[in-house]
């Protein structure tokens, strides 16, 4: 192996334990030794295993299977390490109480999310996309996807249920594994813009439900709604690479788009509109003792949100705007009513779904489905 590459790993792994050490004793100083220690300890813990993944993928820094192995990793890879290093200083307050965290969690959660985003960029607009740069980048995200739900259930934000979605990507590999060693034939996945979105917008969610400012019960109600298309996405993904649902014939491929087209035409339409009239069928009436105070800040966001939804407006971005709406504007969130419970459950769906056919403007659905730097 180039001895570059592998000098640039191991200053990767030294400036990480430098960094981590500095959060936790430095920028931000936990109770008590103890405390630091343990957070320390549980984070470079992490951090190793994070690391590991790159070093055992580096005879995969190459773009292709047949062609030269890079000199060094690349701005991509070094980006989705360092996103490594932020999950895993998100693992160092896992069995350590809320109030000693604060925001730091959520906080590094939210860049690693961001970071989610920039990293493939950056291998984009750099012409750098290498083998080892995608395996990384899943690898990354699946540790992620562990460490903070945990951190979220710990803290009463998701329910444990949510933990489905953490082993499901390992199951999912687990399965295809036997299927291999056991000689039985592994179908290629067709490929999936929604299943790109959805594991985007898991991320996205498991670092919102971090954030102290966020009530429980939204954040509990918000991930069953998050994880129940995942697991079907993934039930429907086994059922092709083990060939249960053909996927590999022109008949296959045009059941898949009748059903995209079907969402696209029928499904979204119907959930933006059902929400619109569930959320002010819900509206608890407003109690003010003076008429000033009737219609807030709050009150005026639902209303553009709710026209937005109608008129299919940038549709994902109303319904975080009604979501935010639901967690501030009711301080005791509690779900009395139908109403009440599929207010939060359609606001997630249509932010994972869009606004299908018949919007004036889907600005928001065109930036989550691109690819940046493509």
């Amino acid at each position: 192996m180039n001895s570059y590459l592998r000098r640039e790993l191991f200053i990767i792994a030294a400036s990480g334990c430098v960094l981590l050490v500095l959060l936790f004793f430095v920028l931000h100083p936990l109770p008590s030794l103890a405390h630091a220690g343990q957070a320390l300890l549980q984070s470079l813990l992490l951090w190793a295993f994070t690391w590991w993944q790159g070093w055992s993928l580096r005879q995969r820094n190459r773009t292709e299977e047949t062609t030269p192995l890079l000199p060094t990793l690349g701005s991509a890879n070094q980006l989705t390490l360092l996103r490594g290093l932020l999950i895993a200083a998100c693992g160092g307050f896992l069995l350590l109480p809320q109030q000693v965290a604060g925001m730091v969690p959520a906080l590094c959660y939210s860049l690693a999310a961001i970071l989610d985003r920039v990293d493939g960029y950056v291998a984009r607009r750099g012409r750098n996309i290498t083998l080892l740069g995608s395996e990384l980048d899943t690898r990354v995200d699946a540790i992620g996807l562990v460490v903070a739900p945990l951190l979220a259930i710990s803290y009463g934000k998701l329910h444990a249920s949510y933990l489905l979605v953490s082993v499901a990507y390992y199951i999912f590999i687990g399965g295809i594994h036997w299927r291999h060693t056991h000689g039985l034939a592994v179908l290629p996945l067709r490929p999936s813009q929604l299943r790109r979105t959805l594991a985007g917008m898991q991320m996205g969610f498991v670092a919102f439900a971090l954030w102290p400012q966020l009530q429980p019960a939204l954040t509990q109600l918000g991930g069953a709604a998050f994880m129940l298309p995942l697991l079907l996405g993934f039930v429907v993904d086994w059922c092709v690479v083990s060939g249960r649902l053909p996927s590999q014939t022109a008949a296959a491929d045009g059941n898949f788009q009748r059903v995209e087209h079907f969402s696209e035409l029928v499904v979204q339409p119907l959930l933006r509109i059902a929400l619109v009239g569930v959320l002010w069928l819900g509206l608890q009436p407003l109690q003010a003792t003076d008429a000033a105070d009737v219609f807030t800040a709050w009150h005026y966001l639902l209303i553009a949100s709710s026209i937005g939804l109608v008129l299919g407006i940038s549709g994902r971005v109303c319904a975080v705007a009604v979501l935010l709406f639901i967690n501030w504007h009711r301080s005791d969130i509690a779900f009395h009513t139908v109403a009440d419970l599929l207010a939060p459950v359609l606001a997630v769906w249509v932010l994972l779904f869009g606004s299908g056919r018949f919007s004036v403007w889907q600005g928001d659905s065109s930036w989550v489905n691109r690819q940046d730097g493509a």
